[in-house]
């Protein structure tokens, strides 16, 4: 890969012939191609360059001109199962699910097209020979639709949180409010915990006779 200001050239890979690394040309012609790069992208490659180069001055005539951008910082080329285990030990670290390095590309080309990317822009951008293959990722977005689409199940409740709406009804509905009839005139809990007792119809008729 040649990095040219914002854009980077996609000439050839690094594959392993039983454990040797091998730099061979990319699988099909498409796969040669010109990819635009982000502001993000941007610095961390301008930032890597930095790096780079002052490896170099430090290794002086020692430095190996293998033609590599990402090399380790004696210039010798990374392999790539150094590169695997180090982003497989970066996701178990992470707590994330498993993914292999290469699922980047799945999981790259389903964010375009979940973004309205157009189909053909994606295939260009992954190198793919047909359009087919790249087809693939709309049938896994619309299945991630339908799953989405279903009716989630109500939230499982835990005993704490029964006991708790347990208390605040108790405290909104006392016992005695919700055992009696609008007529009742038995005796009703006082603030000191203690039942009063309520005046009787007739009580209640020799009052106002005295009243008046």
């Amino acid at each position: 890969m040649a990095w040219i200001n914002a854009l980077i050239s996609v000439t050839q890979q690094m594959a392993t012939h039983g454990y040797t690394p091998v730099i061979k040309k990319v699988k099909s012609e498409s796969g040669n191609r010109v990819v635009s790069l982000d502001s993000f992208t941007q610095a961390a490659l301008r930032a890597h360059h930095t790096r780079r180069a002052q490896w170099k001055l430090a290794c002086g005539n020692a430095w190996p001109h293998i033609g590599l951008f990402f090399v380790q910082p004696d210039g010798q080329p990374w392999h790539p199962q150094t590169v695997t285990d180090r982003f497989e030990a970066l996701v178990r670290d992470s707590g994330l699910p498993p993914i292999r390095l290469h699922d980047l590309r799945h999981c790259a080309a389903t964010y375009l097209k979940t973004a309205g990317a157009d189909l053909k822009d994606i295939q260009e951008l992954l190198g793919h020979s047909s359009i087919t293959m790249t087809d693939t990722y709309t049938s896994v977005i619309a299945e991630l639709d339908v799953e989405r689409a279903k009716p989630k199940p109500p939230p499982k409740s835990s005993p704490a949180d029964a006991d708790a709406r347990h208390k605040r009804h108790r405290r909104h509905h006392p016992p005695w409010r919700c055992a009696r009839g609008p007529h009742d005139t038995g005796p009703r809990p006082t603030s000191g915990g203690a039942p009063r007792r309520l005046p009787s119809s007739p009580e209640l008729g020799a009052r106002r006779v005295l009243a008046d």
